[in-house]
Order: C-alpha cells, then structure tokens, then sequence
C-alpha cells in the first residue's frame, strides 16, 4: 500500500454529520492542498466555516502549492519532532523501530484528532495486487471492565465486523464509533467493504481498544471517488 494523499474531515458537533473538506497531495518536494465539493454543504450548516471563507482564509478557487505539508494538517501530524510513544505505534500495529517511523502512515490510523475537536485526517491508499484497498483505524477508546470481560472471552483477530448507525459491532456487542470516511464508505457502498479484527489491545483495569481493518473492492468501488471528495477547484472552474 502507497499512501498518495491525505484528506480532512469534520464533524458537525451539532447533528454529527461528517464532510469531507480538504485533500492534500504532494509531488517532487511540492504540497498540493485544495478544498473539495462537500465544503459548500459544509458551509451551509458552519458559521465558522463560512467566516473563514468570507475573510479569506479559506480559497475554494485555487490550489494551495507549499514547500511543506499544509498547516491545518501539519498540526495533526508528528513531523519534525521526535516520536516515542512506543506503546501507540504498538496499538495501531505499527513497528516499533522509530527508524521505520512515517508519519503519514502514523495518522492514516490514529486520525489525526486534535485537541478533541472534530476533524479527522484520512489516506488515499493504492489498492493491492487484488484490487483492494485497506485502512486500519481504532474502533474507539471503550473503558470499563464488561469491554475488557467481552474481548478475552469472545473477540479474536479476523472476526467480522458490522457498522449499524456509524456504529461498531461485533454480532450484538458495540465495540465504538468508526472514523466518519469509514461510516461514509458503508453508507454509499455497502456491498464494497468488509470490516474484520486487525488487533486486539486490552488492559482490564484500564480500557481496551480494537484496531479494526477495512477492504474496499475496487470491482464495487474506488474509494473516494465519489463527488463530495472531488476538488471544488474544478467546479468553480468550469461554471
């Protein structure tokens, strides 16, 4: 798997629906940002983000080109720092050999939540040698000793998991919420992902968090390719 982009999304804290809104790309030393088509029904229900827009901070019209990662996602990203929190990398499956670390394959699992706000960074991925795409992502933090119980006693790598309201199950147990582009996956393609156990994590004095794995099918679907993730440059400029 080749990560080729990075998109943003945000939830409405309001009614909980989520937007995609920015992707980023990058080419021979260059950043490429630009807002995508589901910004304008994001405007639509976000004074803030219309505020943005209407001073200028935000240009829905252009391509923003920088010499380093865009700053609305640098902040979410471990990048010209150390990182050495071991017993994370651990949890998201990744190596432990800070040698190996990148940050981008870092934040296409932890998803880039910051600060507790709601927006969330995802990948764009090639598919493997069988056309699928894969994502891995926590199913979120699940505290208390029944999740702890439930995961030693029925849980195991390579169950299936279902999504019911944007939900994680497994058969009748909530395991926590999915990441909103996993939950919009399902919702416009469900005949196209499949959700299993990639990890297990638990401590039964603590919490236990699954990280769960997602394929897409590229017979079904690319995913990302519907219009709500399509650059609003090429709108306003064809219209």
């Amino acid at each position: 798997m080749t990560i080729t982009g990075l998109f943003m999304g945000w939830t409405d804290p309001v009614t909980n629906n989520w937007f995609p809104l920015k992707k980023m790309t990058w080419n021979e030393g260059k950043y490429y940002t630009v807002y995508l088509q589901e910004m304008l029904s994001a405007m639509q229900v976000s004074e803030a983000h219309r505020t943005t827009v209407k001073a200028g901070l935000a240009k829905l019209d252009r391509v923003a080109i920088s010499n380093d990662i865009h700053v609305s996602f640098k902040v979410r990203m471990p990048v010209n720092r150390p990182y050495t929190d071991i017993e994370q990398l651990n949890r998201l499956g990744l190596s432990t050999d800070l040698k190996q670390f990148d940050p981008f394959e870092y934040i296409s699992r932890s998803g880039g939540y910051n600060g507790g706000d709601t927006s969330d960074l995802f990948a764009e991925t090639t598919p493997d040698e069988f056309g699928k795409y894969h994502f891995h992502f926590g199913s979120g933090d699940i505290k208390g000793l029944e999740i702890s119980e439930y995961i030693l006693a029925r849980l195991q790598v390579n169950d299936r998991l279902i999504l019911k309201n944007n939900l994680t199950y497994h058969q009748d147990f909530l395991l926590g919420e999915a990441p909103g582009y996993i939950a919009d996956l399902a919702k416009h393609h469900p005949q196209a992902i499949e959700l299993t156990v990639a990890k297990i994590n638990h401590d039964l004095f603590r919490f236990g968090k699954i990280l769960c794995h997602a394929s897409i099918d590229s017979k079904i679907t690319i995913p990302f390719s519907d219009s709500h993730y399509q650059p609003l440059v090429d709108v306003l400029a064809a219209a």
